[in-house]
């Protein structure tokens, strides 16, 4: 069997580039207008008094939040911002992986499986 069989779906760069691009205008849509959970809502006040860590938590997800809330203000999208946007390097990520795992045809339907994840 061919190495294209094991990946029947290429893609242009641009096709990809443009997929990402509406998927992280999707979950921005959906992170303005969802309620904060309630860990969300704990965590948004962990970023108001920054610590180097907390009880059960390292700091980072506090530091994330207090940024965002800085850029769009104390909102739900500016507790989700940086977590949205971390879709950029994580998908950047995953499709060099795959490059240099199962070469190139690899890496764009390895970020179509990312892309088409759950919006979590």
């Amino acid at each position: 069997m061919t190495k294209s069989a094991y990946f029947p779906l290429s893609m242009p760069f641009t096709t990809l580039t443009f997929l990402l691009g509406i998927v992280i205008i999707l979950r921005l849509i959906v992170a303005s207008i969802a309620p904060l959970h309630p860990d969300e809502a704990y965590y948004w006040l962990w970023s108001k008094h920054l610590s180097w860590g907390y009880y059960d938590h390292p700091p980072m997800v506090s530091y994330w939040i207090r940024l965002g809330t800085e850029i769009m203000g104390d909102s739900a999208l500016g507790v989700r911002l940086l977590f949205c946007l971390s879709l950029i390097p994580l998908c950047a990520l995953v499709m060099d992986m795959a490059r240099r795992v199962h070469g190139l045809e690899a890496q764009n339907l390895s970020a179509l499986y990312l892309l088409s994840s759950l919006m979590i």
